[in-house]
């Protein structure tokens, strides 16, 4: 990640916490890289090993208050719900 910005990530459904775990876990392995959808496309990747239909997305800048924030949405499913 760019120097200067934080990380975080949500997941769906939110009450698999091994699902909250693994996308934690592979955002900490590839949390180095510059390029956020770099970041998403491994994560994605990662995830999809053991969730095959795993979708990983970047929220949009504009919808975030916080500049500093980088927000990921994990679909262990594909979609919400």
């Amino acid at each position: 990640m760019p120097a200067g910005r934080a990380l975080e990530v949500h997941t769906f459904p939110s009450a698999d916490v091994e699902f909250l775990r693994a996308a934690q876990a592979a955002i900490a392995r590839w949390s180095a890289i510059d390029s956020t959808v770099m970041l998403v496309s491994r994560v994605q990747a990662e995830l999809q090993v053991q969730y095959p239909d795993a979708v990983v997305r970047l929220r949009a800048a504009h919808t975030q208050l916080d500049e500093h924030l980088v927000i990921l949405y994990a679909f262990r499913d594909g979609r919400v719900g």
